[in-house]
Formats: structure tokens, sequence, C-alpha cells
């Protein structure tokens, strides 16, 4: 039991030993509904932290995305006003081609 715990990352939850001829059902049924609670929490709380990593990932992503977009529209620009500034420079009026 307590390597399939700790396979789980729940190796400091507490095991319990019942005897059925002697112990009360209820300790029992008390102690599974405890542990299987403190196991969904920390299976939440891991898919928390993943749903959060998942987030970042693409709000990062999309800022990549439209950051590459400026820098495409920059050098478009830049090939721009280069060509406008060789017009210019052999008396080709701006604007016409």
């Amino acid at each position: 039991m307590r390597l399939k715990l700790h396979s789980l990352g729940l190796h400091h939850l507490p095991i319990a030993f019942f005897n059925s001829a002697t112990d009360e059902p209820e300790s029992l049924r008390a102690f599974i509904a405890a542990r299987t609670e403190a196991i969904r929490e920390s299976h939440r709380s891991a898919l928390r932290e993943i749903i959060a990593g998942a987030k970042d990932l693409l709000a990062n992503y999309e800022k990549e995305q439209a950051q590459a977009i400026l820098r495409y529209a920059g050098r478009r620009l830049d090939d721009l006003a280069e060509g406008q500034r060789g017009h210019a420079a052999v008396g080709v009026p701006a604007g016409t081609r």
C-alpha cells in the first residue's frame, strides 16, 4: 500500500489497519472517507496547477504570435519606406509606379 501511495505522490497519507473481528465498521468508513477526500483534493490541486500552466503557455503563445505579426508589419513598412526613398532619389514622384 505504501508503495502505491508513494507512486501517486501521496506518501504522506496515513495507513490504518482494521480488524473486522474487533474494530467498529464506522471507524473504517470514516477513515476511508477522509482518505478519499484527501486524495481527491490532492488531484484537484495538481489539476489546477496543470490548468494554470496551460493557460500561461497559451497566453505567452498568443503574445508571441502578436509580436511576430507586428515585426512582420514593421519589416513591410520599412521595405515600403525604403522603396519610397529610392524613388525620391532618382526623381520619381512618391506614390507613382
